[in-house]
């Protein structure tokens, strides 16, 4: 029968986790391949952010000291006992005081006397290549026990090995911390060495594993507060918040735009003036006011339009500005309106503009600066909306150009449908005959009245394709490709989550999902005419 070695699988802090892991390299110098105390100690305090470092270094203790302390240890098979000196005075006084500092320059002159660890047939789970000793088995015991009694949901740290260490007289951990303590701590006396590494009075929460990471995380948490951001001069409401569309249309994930010329040049001209730059698109919904932003982003994107190269088009929900700034109100509100008036190059874009007839202290403090044209917006409503939330402002309708975004005739809505159909036949992987797509738009307004051309027309192509490919039990290829793509990925993610203190893989795989998601909105967009012709 195979014997099969017992491994310790301990839970463990990601720095005493890494220090598991170096010993690998600090065992395979030793001519005694056995995972010691002293191989533990080193590891320890060579861990970045680990607690027993920071207990040590709170004593001038380094991994430097530690590993010029071990190299210089002398093997023994027996350790010597320390014998004073039997001279006249010492004899005639009885003076126990200078044979206790006659014992301690000793200690601290001589080199430490290392025996050799019994080993015991257990590994380490990350050492498995080598076996400990029982020095180090009664260690890991110890720091489990503490673990359980003080926090029974958390990890072993580094730092209750070290108050197993300095317990352990024995050990040849202790001698090092010992003799270095001697040298380096000018409190240490040489007696009680497990009273300066204790759990008494909370002290061990100024050791704990991860204690830098903790106070970043802590940093970064206050700094991410809306207080703080505010209290940060680069801060920036519109980058936190806003989407930039001519990014988006540059990286190809905007779908084309079709007949929609004339709103675009009015756009255009609105937006190049001098005072009350403000545009207002009014429309009902679906006859694309969403994308004719998208066609001037585009535009923009193909330097197509000089008046307007070099600008970003911005889209935010006014919604999203209130949730963010809710409890600073009054100082997002302020900080809001700098940015606009001094990013120049900036074109925000709000659909629902009729929101902000209905925060008036917004509106106020907004409508100066749109009439000395310091900012740009784009606004998208319907005209009910438009109606009842901004008309009875005049003073804030006269910032507005107003564009007027009716739906399509027959003829133009054809024209759109036919521009843009390939890319639902490529997504379909159908052809649409001419006679279809005509038929589409005249079905669509004659039977559709609650919806609009051409987004009405879009629709029953994109049903008629859809029933067409479920007849005929296809998939979408474009689909299950990205699906097949975006499983394999989300199963990474699960097996790399399984790993302990793994973020880095981690934040690794949701990038590539993230990239994943771009490159098919890209895809899925692309016009193509000839795709299945």
């Amino acid at each position: 029968m195979v014997q099969i070695e017992e491994i310790i699988n301990y839970k463990v802090s990601r720095q005493l986790k890494e220090a598991l892991v170096q010993l690998n390299e600090i065992v395979k110098k030793k001519e005694y391949q056995v995972i010691e105390s002293q191989d533990i100690l080193l590891a320890i305090a060579s861990t970045l952010d680990a607690g027993a470092a920071y207990a040590l270094g709170r004593s001038s203790i380094t991994k430097s000291k530690i590993s010029k302390e071990i190299k210089s240890a002398k093997h023994v098979k027996t350790r010597e006992v320390f014998e004073p000196k039997e001279d006249d005075d010492n004899l005639r006084f009885g003076s126990s005081y200078r044979v206790k500092e006659e014992k301690l320059n000793h200690i601290k002159s001589n080199p430490v006397q290392f025996l050799q660890e019994t080993p015991i047939d257990i590994k380490l789970k990350y050492t498995e290549e080598f076996s400990i000793s029982e020095h180090v088995k009664d260690a890991l015991d110890f720091a489990e026990e503490i673990r359980q009694q003080i926090e029974p949901n958390g990890l072993i740290d580094t730092y209750w090995l070290l108050i197993a260490f300095v317990q352990d007289e024995l050990s040849n951990a202790y001698q090092v911390i010992n003799k270095q303590m001697l040298l380096f701590d000018y409190i240490y006396n040489g007696e009680d060495l497990h009273d300066r590494f204790t759990t008494r009075m909370n002290i061990y929460r100024e050791f704990r594993d991860g204690k830098a990471a903790r106070e970043e995380e802590e940093k970064a948490r206050k700094a991410n507060m809306f207080s703080s951001k505010l209290e940060n001069p680069d801060y920036s409401i519109l980058e936190d918040i806003a989407t930039d569309i001519t990014k988006r249309a540059k990286s190809g994930e905007l779908m084309p735009v079709v007949g929609r010329d004339i709103e675009i040049k009015k756009i255009e001209v609105a937006l190049t003036r001098r005072d009350k730059n403000n545009v207002a698109l009014i429309g009902p919904g679906g006859v694309g006011k969403s994308a004719i932003v998208d066609g001037l982003a585009l535009k923009i994107a193909n330097d197509e339009i000089s008046s307007l190269k070099g600008k970003r088009i911005l889209q935010f929900s006014l919604n999203t500005l209130f949730s963010v700034i809710s409890s600073h109100y009054e100082q997002g509100v302020l900080r809001f309106i700098e940015e606009m008036k001094r990013e120049k190059d900036i074109i925000l874009f709000i659909d629902e503009i009729h929101m902000l007839g209905k925060v008036k202290s917004l509106t106020d403090a907004l409508k100066p600066l749109m009439a000395r044209g310091d900012f740009r917006i784009i606004g998208a409503t319907t005209p009910m909306e438009w109606m009842m939330s901004i008309e009875n402002d005049a003073a804030l309708v006269r910032r507005f150009e107003k564009i007027v975004v009716d739906e399509p005739s027959i003829e133009d809505a054809m024209t759109i449908v036919k521009t843009v159909a390939p890319v639902y036949e490529k997504f379909h992987q159908v052809n649409y005959l001419s006679e279809a797509i005509e038929l589409a738009v005249r079905l669509s307004k004659k039977y559709l009245e609650a919806e609009k051309l051409p987004d009405a027309a879009f629709t029953i192509l994109d049903n008629a394709a859809a029933l067409v490919r479920i007849e005929a039990k296809q998939e979408v290829e474009l689909v299950s490709g990205y699906q097949e793509e975006l499983m394999n990925l989300r199963e990474k993610l699960i097996a790399a989550q399984a790993i302990e203190f793994n973020e880095a893989e981690i934040e690794e795989i949701r990038h590539e999902i993230d990239l994943l998601q771009v490159e098919f909105q890209k895809e899925r967009n692309v016009l193509d005419p000839n795709v299945y012709a």
